[in-house]
C-alpha cells in the first residue's frame, strides 16, 4: 500500500509538473513567435547599426537592475515556497524593498550616464540611455518582485498570461512607433517602456485583485528583511555573474569593434537563445516546486528526469536550427544580416550545454546552497572575459561566439559534476535519455487525451 501511495503521489507530482511546464512552454512558443516579429521589425527598420545601438541601450537598465536588485526575485520565490513567514508580511517587505531599490538604481544610472557613458557605451547617444532609465522600476517590479510573488504562490497561468500580454503589446507598440510614426531608436525604447508598464499593472491586478490571501503589510519586520536579504545576497552575486557571463560579450564587442558588430551578434544570440524556451519553462516551474518538496528521495529522482529530457529536446531543436539558420536569416532579416549566420551556428553548442545547467542551477538553489552556483559561474565568467579579450580583436564576432561557446560548456560540465555529488545521482542519469522517459511522454499524452475526451463527453451530454 505504501508503495502504491508513493507511486501515485509521484505520478501526480510529475503530471502536475508536466502540465505547468506545458502551459509555460506553450506561452514561451507564443512569445517566441511574437518576439521574432518584434525583432524583425526592429532589425529591418533600424538596420544593423541601429539594432546594435538599441540592443546596447536596452541592455543598460538590465545591467543596473542586475547589480542592484540584491537577489530579491529569487529570495521571494524561495521564502514564499518555504512558507517561512506570513504571506502578507513577506509581500509587504518585498514591495517596500523593490521601491527603495528602484530609487537607488535610477540615481546610480544617472551617474553612469552623465559621467561614464562614453567609456562604457561608446557610440550610444546619451539621450537614449537616459530614456532607458525609466525601464528600471518597471522591470524590477514586473520581473523581480511581482513576478517572484506569482511564482512563489505558484500562479503559473497568471505569470504566463502577463508574458503574453507584454509580448503582444510590444509588437503593437513597435509596429506603431517604428512603422507608422517612423520614430527610430527612440520609438523602440518608448515601446519597451509602455509594454513593461502594462506588464507591471497586469501583475499587480493578478496578485491583489484575484488572490484573497495576498494583502501586503508594510509594517517593518527586521527578521523578514534580514532573512530576505541574507538569502538574496547569496543568490545576488550568482545573478550578477550569470548576467555578465551571458552579456559581457556584447559590451566587449562594442568596446573592441563598434555597434555594427553588436548588431550582427545580437541577431545570432537572439535566435539561438530561443532554444532555451524549454529550459526556461522547466527551470521557472522547477524552482518553486523543488523548494517546496519535503521528500529528498522524490527530489533526487525528479530533477534528473527533467534535466535529461530538457537536454534531449534542446539537442533536437539545435540540429534543426543549424540546418535552417541561413534560410531563417535571409527570410526574416534580409541579406544585410548574413554575417550573423556563422556565429549563430557556432553558438548552438554552448546553448545546448547551458540548457541542462539551467535546470540544475535551480535544484542546487532550492537545496539552500546558492553559493555553489556563484563560485562556478565566477570561474566561467573569468574564462569568458579572458577568451573574449584574446579572440575578439583577432576574430571579431566569430571570436566572441567561440568564447561564449567554450565557457557555457565549461559552466555546464562543472555544475553537472557538482550536482551529482550533492544528489547522489550519476552523470548518465542527468544527461542520457532513457527508455523509461518514453513512458513519461506516453503517460502525459494519455492524460491529455483522457481530459479532452472527458470535456467532449461533458459537452455532448449537455
Amino acid at each position: 500500500m505504501c508503495g502504491t501511495k508513493y507511486d501515485k503521489s509521484n505520478l501526480y507530482t510529475e503530471m502536475k509538473f508536466i502540465k505547468d511546464v506545458g502551459i509555460t512552454f506553450l506561452t514561451r512558443i507564443v512569445c517566441l513567435i511574437i518576439g521574432i516579429a518584434v525583432s524583425v521589425i526592429v532589425a529591418r527598420v533600424l538596420g544593423p547599426q541601429g539594432q546594435g545601438i538599441y540592443s546596447l541601450t536596452i541592455l543598460f537598465p538590465s545591467m543596473i537592475i542586475t547589480f542592484t536588485n540584491l537577489g530579491i526575485g529569487r529570495s521571494t520565490i524561495y521564502h514564499i515556497g518555504k512558507n517561512t513567514y506570513a504571506l502578507k508580511d513577506l509581500v509587504g517587505a518585498i514591495l517596500g524593498s523593490s521601491f527603495v531599490i528602484s530609487i537607488v538604481s535610477i540615481l546610480i544610472g544617472l551617474i553612469i550616464v552623465l559621467f561614464f557613458s562614453n567609456s562604457i557605451f561608446p557610440g550610444v547617444p546619451q539621450i537614449f540611455l537616459l530614456l532607458a532609465l525609466l525601464l528600471i522600476p518597471l522591470q524590477l517590479f514586473s520581473s523581480q518582485s511581482l513576478g517572484g510573488i506569482l511564482l512563489g504562490i505558484q500562479k503559473i497561468r497568471e505569470y504566463n498570461l502577463i508574458a503574453i500580454i507584454q509580448s503582444l503589446s510590444m509588437l503593437a507598440l513597435v509596429s506603431f512607433f517604428l512603422i507608422k510614426l517612423n520614430s527610430g531608436i527612440a520609438g523602440a525604447i518608448i515601446a519597451s517602456l509602455l509594454s513593461s508598464l502594462l506588464a507591471t499593472i497586469s501583475a499587480s491586478l493578478c496578485i491583489f485583485r484575484r488572490s484573497e490571501n495576498v494583502h501586503p503589510s508594510f509594517q517593518y519586520n527586521k527578521n523578514i528583511f534580514s532573512s530576505l536579504f541574507n538569502f538574496g545576497s547569496k543568490t545576488y552575486l550568482n545573478t550578477v555573474l550569470s548576467f555578465l557571463h551571458l552579456r559581457v560579450d556584447q559590451l566587449m564587442l562594442n568596446f573592441f569593434l563598434n555597434p555594427l558588430a553588436v548588431g550582427f551578434y545580437v541577431i545570432s544570440v537572439g535566435i539561438v537563445e530561443k532554444l532555451w524556451l524549454l529550459s526556461q519553462a522547466v527551470s521557472m516551474v522547477l524552482y518553486p516546486k523543488v523548494a517546496s518538496m519535503k521528500d529528498e528521495e522524490q527530489r533526487k529522482r525528479f530533477t534528473p528526469i527533467v534535466a535529461r529530457n530538457t537536454l534531449f529536446i534542446t539537442i533536437l531543436g539545435a540540429f534543426l536550427l543549424f540546418l535552417l539558420s541561413k534560410w531563417l536569416i535571409l527570410l526574416l532579416y534580409s541579406d544585410k544580416f548574413l554575417p550573423s549566420v556563422a556565429p549563430l551556428q557556432i553558438l548552438l553548442i554552448g546553448v545546448v550545454a547551458i540548457s541542462v545547467e539551467r535546470v540544475l542551477v535551480n535544484d542546487i538553489l532550492a537545496r539552500g546552497k546558492p553559493m555553489i552556483n556563484t563560485y562556478i559561474t565566477f570561474v566561467a565568467l573569468v574564462a569568458n572575459i579572458t577568451l573574449n579579450v584574446i579572440f575578439i580583436p583577432k576574430y571579431g564576432v566569430i571570436g566572441a561566439a567561440w568564447a561564449t561557446n567554450l565557457t557555457y560548456t565549461l559552466n555546464s560540465v562543472i555544475k553537472i559534476l557538482v550536482y551529482c555529488k550533492l544528489s547522489g545521482n550519476s552523470v548518465s542519469d542527468v544527461i542520457i535519455f532513457k527508455k523509461s522517459d518514453i513512458k513519461l511522454y506516453l503517460d502525459a499524452l494519455t492524460a491529455v487525451n483522457d481530459k479532452v475526451k472527458h470535456k467532449l463527453n461533458f459537452y455532448a451530454e449537455r
